[in-house]
């Protein structure tokens, strides 16, 4: 393994935008829609929660592990164990299956599905771990000493002029139509390019908490007042303070506030209260959009207008595998009854609410699966889901995705951008950062999202050996 250290920006010039305080508050409070907040781990000391929806938690020192529809396992018995972080590492394992990496008791570990091991990574990181983010194929890791990036078995240490990150920092943020990661030092936030170079915004406020939403807006608190920088670096005071944490997740457009008078959901300006009890720690934002908090004693969840989630599907909704998926609706104990279809076909499911699907009996291309939840109080909430299952064709460069980069990305990835995507080779190249671009609908940054079967073009094309 190679470790380089990189000062993303040592000596550049920085064009800080002349801050506005409003006088007025500009967030509108609305009235909250349907919200379940229910305890689904009771003595929860510390956990965690994985893209998958896989808990690890403490309990008594010990450490366990529930899968979605299944019962926890103790995994480590030890005095002490406290979970802080759990994040799925994709096609990590020898059969392409993800490995899950693990903050535990600031450090770093591994599970393959049967062994709990150190990483590789605790070697070189100093410091103890404090954070993990995932934005495939990025890892970055916050320690006490500064933040990192572990991509292509390379750890790079994120400075700016100087200076380590140690105020937090969010992904998914975008800045003149860069892609950036905001990072706080002790003195100022700023901008940088994902892939490095110099600063292009800054603002000389000190952080407590940092996020970014799906429209590359960040949301930041400092000295308790929760404040807003826009894609153009305008910083906008949003006249609210007792504000403790925020969260978001790429790809949602809400940002979950954390203040002394509860939770709130906010969307643009939008603001909705939805527990009036000081807010709890957060854990994670789950795909969806649930809200896990912990209370030092309880894992709770907290959701709005009941989503119903499914697990047991990879990224992009692909199924490769004969796969065990699970229903998992809101408010479980009112539940009357679940109903599931594939392609107009009833599904049966056991009393976990669970299900078999083998791509070997499905014939290649979508399919749609259609859940219905019925609750006891009368409400009811449906989802259906667009599942890929192969192509019945062979994906070739020269007549699939030739002609959707000439329709959807050479307009902004030409000779002279950031990301240059021209021909055959350069998409190989960057193949893992387009899916993941594309699959989050963060690309094409202008325009409609990539449809389900351009999706399936560009998966196609890389699951077939990228065929000229």
């Amino acid at each position: 393994m190679r470790t380089s250290w990189l000062l993303f920006a040592a000596a550049c010039t920085v064009t800080t935008p002349t801050e506005r305080q409003l006088a007025d508050p500009l967030l509108i409070q609305v009235d909250a829609p349907l919200v379940s907040n229910q305890v689904v781990i009771e003595d929860a000391e510390s956990a965690a929660v994985t893209d998958r929806m896989v808990v690890w938690f403490g309990r008594d020192g010990d450490l366990y592990r529930q899968a979605p529809g299944q019962d926890a396992v103790l995994i480590e018995r030890a005095l002490g164990l406290q979970v802080a972080g759990a994040v799925d590492l994709e096609d990590a394992g020898v059969d392409g299956t993800p490995i899950e990496l693990l903050l535990i008791n600031g450090s770093l570990w591994t599970w393959n599905s049967v062994l709990l091991r150190p990483s590789p990574l605790a070697q070189d990181l100093p410091g103890q771990v404090t954070r993990l983010a995932y934005d495939a194929p990025r890892l970055w890791i916050e320690t006490t000493q500064g933040l990192f990036r572990w991509s292509q078995e390379e750890l790079v240490e994120i400075r700016v002029g100087g200076e380590p990150v140690t105020r937090g920092f969010t992904i998914g943020g975008v800045a003149l139509g860069q892609s950036v990661i905001w990072v706080g030092t002790e003195t100022a936030i700023h901008a940088v390019p994902v892939q490095g170079g110099p600063v292009v915004f800054e603002h000389n406020v000190q952080v407590s908490a940092i996020t970014a939403d799906t429209y590359g807006l960040v949301w930041i608190v400092v000295n308790g007042e929760l404040q807003r920088v826009s894609r153009d670096g305008e910083l906008l005071s949003l006249g609210r303070t007792g504000v403790r944490s925020l969260v978001s997740e790429r790809g949602s457009p809400d940002v979950w506030m954390g203040a002394d008078d509860g939770w709130w959901k906010v969307q643009g300006l939008l603001a909705a209260q939805l527990t009036t009890s000081p807010a709890a720690a957060p854990i994670a934002l789950d795909p969806a959009g649930r809200l896990w908090t912990s209370d030092g004693v309880d894992l709770s969840v907290l959701a709005v207008d009941r989503p119903v989630v499914l697990t047991g599907l990879s990224r992009g909704d692909v199924l490769d595998l004969p796969s065990e998926l699970t229903v998992q609706p809101t408010d479980p104990e009112l539940v009357q009854s679940v109903m599931i279809a594939l392609d107009d076909t009833l599904i049966t499911v056991d009393e976990t609410w669970s299900f078999s699907l083998d791509p070997a009996e499905l014939d290649a291309g979508l399919h749609s699966l259609d859940i219905d939840v019925e609750y006891t109080d009368g409400d009811s909430r449906a989802q259906t889901r667009d599942i890929f299952v192969g192509l019945p064709f062979d994906v070739t460069w020269d007549e699939h995705i030739g002609p959707l980069h000439e329709a959807r990305c050479a307009r902004c990835h030409t000779d002279g951008t950031e990301t240059i995507l021209t021909d055959f080779a350069s998409w190989q190249d960057r193949y893992s950062d387009i899916i993941e671009q594309v699959q989050s609908g963060a690309m094409p940054l202008t325009g409609t999202p990539l449809t389900n079967d351009e999706l399936s073009l560009v998966v196609g094309w890389g699951n077939g050996g990228f065929l000229p």
